[in-house]
């Protein structure tokens, strides 16, 4: 989608949250340093979930959630979906 096409869609105040929501990707800040930001340029009727929720449902893409331990050496799936320790 374009500039002009999102514009249509969303309103200014949501188009800077998405671009608020790049940062916080690029940068790895938190869930909880996100929604402080948002509060802190009165966005209180919105969070991180409800940004998520509503890119998703804009998109047609839903993220896939896979339990993982801390430090791991890769994601318990497909071909290790059976594994107990990193190959």
């Amino acid at each position: 989608y374009n500039f002009i096409e999102l514009n249509k869609e969303f309103s200014e105040s949501f188009i800077k949250t998405l671009r608020l929501l790049n940062i916080k990707n690029k940068h790895n800040l938190t869930d909880n340093a996100f929604n402080d930001i948002l509060k802190l340029y009165g966005n209180n009727e919105s969070s991180l979930y409800l940004i998520q929720k509503r890119l998703a449902d804009f998109v047609g893409i839903k993220p896939i959630f896979i339990s993982m331990y801390v430090n791991s050496c890769c994601a318990f799936t497909g071909q290790f979906a059976s594994s107990e320790r990193c190959p």
